[in-house]
This record gives C-alpha cells, sequence and structure tokens, in this order.
C-alpha cells in the first residue's frame, strides 16, 4: 500500500511511533511512495536532498523533486 509506505517511511524519518529513527531507511520508503504518487512524501524526501540525511545531499533532485510534486497538485 503506496499509503502505507509514505507512513512508515515517516515514522523512520522522526524515529517515532516506537520506529528506531533511520534517515537511509526512510529515503528509501519515501522514495517509493512519491514514485507511487504520494505527493505528501515529496516535502519530506525534499529535506533529506536538502540536509544530505540518509542521502547525498543534491539540489538538482530536490528541484526535480519539488517541481515533480508541485506539478502533482497544480
Amino acid at each position: 500500500d503506496d499509503w502505507a509506505q509514505y507512513k512508515y517511511g515517516m515514522f523512520l524519518f522522526a524515529g517515532s511511533s516506537g520506529v528506531k529513527k533511520d534517515q537511509a531507511k526512510a529515503f528509501q520508503f519515501l522514495q517509493k511512495a512519491a514514485d507511487a504518487g504520494v505527493v505528501e512524501a515529496i516535502s519530506p524526501l525534499g529535506r533529506l536532498y536538502r540536509n544530505g540525511l540518509g542521502v547525498i545531499a543534491n539540489q538538482e533532485r530536490l528541484w526535480n523533486c519539488l517541481n515533480w510534486g508541485w506539478r502533482k497538485i497544480n
């Protein structure tokens, strides 16, 4: 379920609901959710790309991610 991937990615991102914080795994789950069309995954993915958390910081991918999200909601 795409929404479940997003929610689990957020638990990993924040280290909440009894899930140990792991931003590399959070990135994987959030990316899967975004690829499946879950727009809510875009903002945390952007933060991971911007700050190099769980993934190498990459401004180009950050902007691609944000542009994709913008197109999805408009």
